[in-house]
């Protein structure tokens, strides 16, 4: 009967409510603060889960590339893949967090935003989260991450790839699934705040792919002391190919509204701050009209312009750019 009822509520919610699923990056963010060197305490009832003995039980004192061998085993009443995709963003509670936004500048001019929570504890291991595609650090499973680790008395630390704070960036480069530079720089700088700290990361869909291809790139050398990486899409053409199918025509039409309200967000930026170099190179690609499919997007927008890859472009793909090292 759970099951039944679970399924139900879940169908339900879809069918009333198509445009929630397109409110990962649109949330107003959160005010900026001057933030010390390291984070102040912030404070927070919430219920211990289970990636702490996951990531406990797989540390070691150097990078080590590590697979899960338990199989997958889905919550009664959830066994659909579909009822697993949709469950979080449409019947989960929203987890309010209080935290603490920095902005990173990087090297090019651009900035990251990050969403630091959790106990102003120097050498207390520190998580770094990963959102996924047209996601943000306001996306359920990034929040509830973050809870479960103040839970346990870990802080960490939400990054939101460009443009995805709420804010467009200033470059007329976006976010993609090679971004591996981008979390370099990050890691580098969570080093230097936390210098005592062993720093992990979890890394979502298109964030898992960015790690593991920093992964490859850093080897011995990385900083980070454990990874975790979550539903990652390797062969991006494959999947370009799938989510036109069947229901996955459904996360297909979310994703295309996301990356296109993405790429006019940026637009407008342009246009109001004057900045004719970014315009200029946006409005080179063409109408945004018509694009319905990943691979459109791949046409339209990628391949003129590999600095605003999101999916499909081979520069991005893991499969040809991770390097695996033993």
């Amino acid at each position: 009967m759970a099951g039944r009822a679970s399924r139900a509520a879940a169908n339900r919610a879809l069918r009333q409510s198509g445009s929630r699923l397109a409110t990962h990056h649109g949330d107003t963010p959160p005010r900026y603060l001057n933030l010390p060197l390291h984070p102040g305490p912030l404070n927070g009832n919430v219920q211990l889960q289970s990636l702490h003995r996951s990531l406990s039980k797989h540390v070691s004192t150097r990078p080590t590339f590590l697979s899960h061998a338990n199989p997958f085993i889905p919550a009664v009443g959830m066994g659909n893949p579909h009822l697993q995709t949709l469950w979080g963003p449409l019947l989960r509670r929203p987890t309010l967090l209080a935290r603490t936004r920095e902005r990173l500048w990087l090297k090019d001019g651009d900035f990251l935003d990050m969403d630091w929570h959790g106990p102003d504890e120097p050498d207390k291991p520190l998580v770094l989260v990963l959102h996924g595609l047209t996601g943000s650090s306001n996306s359920p499973y990034v929040a509830g991450l973050q809870k479960a680790m103040a839970a346990q008395g870990w802080p960490s630390v939400a990054l939101n790839w460009r443009g995805c704070s709420g804010e467009p960036n200033l470059l007329s480069r976006s976010y993609h699934s090679g971004a591996s530079e981008d979390l370099a720089e990050v890691i580098a700088h969570l080093r230097s705040l936390r210098p005592l700290a062993p720093i992990y990361a979890a890394g979502y869909s298109l964030g898992g792919n960015v790690l593991l291809k920093y992964l490859g790139e850093s080897g011995a050398s990385s900083d980070l002391r454990g990874a975790v990486a979550v539903s990652v899409p390797f062969r991006l053409d494959e999947c370009a190919n799938r989510i036109g199918q069947g229901f996955s025509r459904v996360y297909q039409r979310h994703f295309m509204r996301e990356m296109l309200a993405y790429i006019r967000d940026k637009q407008h930026r342009f246009q109001h701050e004057g900045i004719s170099g970014g315009l200029a190179e946006l409005a080179a690609l063409g109408s945004l009209e018509n694009m319905r499919t990943f691979w459109d997007f791949h046409r339209c927008m990628v391949l003129p312009t590999p600095r605003i890859t999101i999916a499909g472009h081979p520069a991005a793909t893991i499969w040809v750019r991770f390097r695996r090292r033993r």
